[in-house]
């Protein structure tokens, strides 16, 4: 509580009086552990035209194979569709590698 005020008013036979008061919250950090961060996929070999129409394909035939199949859920072609595009990113380009170049600073590539 960093201010307390009390208004008095007209008295009308009761005891209540209005109080009005400021707080400071304080929030605390949360820590995350390994297993919470998720892991980013290195974005930077689709620079390359090549790997880009490689990448490219290979997501198309994926998502070809999902329409093959008839869900009738909103949740399961959402489930289907986050696994597949998942499963073709791991495949084709990879996680982001973090590079610590020896001044000790810390570049991602």
């Amino acid at each position: 509580m960093e201010d307390v005020r009390v208004y008095r008013g007209t008295d009308a036979g009761s005891d209540h009086e209005l109080v009005k008061g400021s707080l400071k919250v304080r929030l605390a950090k949360v820590l995350v552990t390994v297993q919470q961060r998720t892991k980013r996929f290195g974005t930077y070999i689709l620079s390359s035209p090549d790997q880009h129409h490689e990448f490219f394909i290979a997501l198309q035939n994926r998502f070809q194979t999902l329409t093959d199949q008839d869900e009738h859920s909103i949740d399961a072609k959402w489930e289907q569709i986050s696994t597949s595009y998942h499963a073709t990113c791991e495949e084709k380009i990879g996680f982001r590698k973090n590079l610590y170049v020896q001044d000790g600073t810390k570049r991602t590539k």
